[in-house]
């Protein structure tokens, strides 16, 4: 069995948000092909440009029921709390599946273990997830 190492898709913010022309990636990795989008990505933006960003997001991916999106979820604070006060912005599992469950559905998920999380940075917990496209 082959193993992959090193792929990855480096997408800048104009291309989030201004897309033209579309862009996808696939990658052929032992007879399957996988098309995934990875992110840690809400947590840099203001939360008035989530709504614009998931969209075009969800646009730049292939609608296939191959196609996944991980995503490290943080920094993770229980309601309520500041939104102005970042980057990072505090987000909410809540608030990632207001954004993402009309394109996505979570698939996994798991809490990062307290001994592996970031020392520096924003307070919150962290938590990993697989989103799988809707079909």
């Amino acid at each position: 069995m082959g193993r992959a190492t090193g792929l990855y898709v480096r997408l800048t913010i104009p291309q989030i948000f201004h897309p033209s022309p579309p862009v996808t990636r696939a990658v052929t990795v032992g007879g399957s092909t996988l098309r995934m989008l990875k992110s840690s990505f809400l947590c840099a933006l203001p939360p008035d440009l989530r709504d614009t960003y998931i969209t075009s997001l969800s646009t730049l991916a292939r609608p296939a029921s191959s196609t996944r999106l991980v995503t490290l979820m943080y920094p993770l604070l229980p309601p309520p709390h500041d939104l102005t006060q970042g980057p990072p912005f505090a987000l909410s599992v809540d608030e990632y599946h207001r954004l993402l469950d009309a394109r996505w559905t979570l698939i996994w998920s798991e809490t990062v273990p307290k001994d592996k999380t970031r020392k520096t940075g924003a307070s919150g917990g962290e938590m990993v997830g697989v989103w799988a496209w809707r079909t």
